[in-house]
């Protein structure tokens, strides 16, 4: 028997369903979410589809921090260039022997 800890599902005892708290949480139209999942016949395969949905979901469309991500992706772009073009510039003055700084 294999173990797998998925800390977003919730079992209520009282309803014997188990539900996703994430699609609970942001109004997921889903089994999951809405009035619970009780066939346990398919659980395994259906929980693994469901998480996999998910997954692309929450890394696709719905995160909250989007736009702070690809904030940070250009940012990170931005200064990769500047740091291309500082080595340049030290390659290019220490390949012809010239100073970095002042005449000598």
């Amino acid at each position: 028997m294999i173990v797998i800890k998925r800390d977003y599902l919730v079992y209520p005892r009282s309803q014997g369903s188990i539900f996703c708290s994430l699609c609970k949480l942001f109004g997921g139209t889903s089994q999951f979410g809405t009035c619970g999942f009780n066939y346990w016949k398919h659980a395994s395969q259906q929980v693994t589809e469901h998480e996999n949905s998910l997954y692309i979901e929450i890394t696709d469309s719905c995160r909250v921090n989007r736009h702070l991500i690809s904030q940070l992706k250009e940012e990170v772009k931005y200064w990769r260039c500047v740091l291309q073009r500082v080595v340049t510039v030290v390659k290019k003055l220490s390949s012809r022997g010239l100073a970095f700084r002042g005449k000598d």
